[in-house]
């Protein structure tokens, strides 16, 4: 599935098709809050020495890419996520 990114929301980026249809309003919160509950949880995990978060954003980012072979869309959320996580990271101070 092609996929373009749509920047136009704000500084959050957000992924349409390049067809016509675009990911509804609904959609677009699904993938976003799940990105920030993901965000969060992988914050609390690093603050409580578990995990590095930013090793994980950037395995994150890289499973992305890989996945993206197969399917451009799901690529592109799971980069979103990588990009939530490290700008929670930069707003963290970690």
């Amino acid at each position: 599935m092609n996929t373009a990114i749509d920047d136009t929301t704000g500084g959050w980026r957000w992924f349409r098709r390049k067809r016509d249809h675009r990911i509804s309003v609904a959609e677009r919160a699904h993938i976003a809050a799940q990105g920030k509950a993901l965000a969060m949880l992988v914050t609390t995990m690093h603050t409580n020495g578990h995990l590095d978060a930013k090793r994980f954003a950037d395995m994150l980012a890289l499973f992305g890419t890989v996945v993206s072979e197969d399917d451009r869309l799901q690529g592109a959320i799971l980069a979103s996520w990588a990009d939530a996580l490290e700008e929670s990271l930069a707003l963290a101070g970690t």
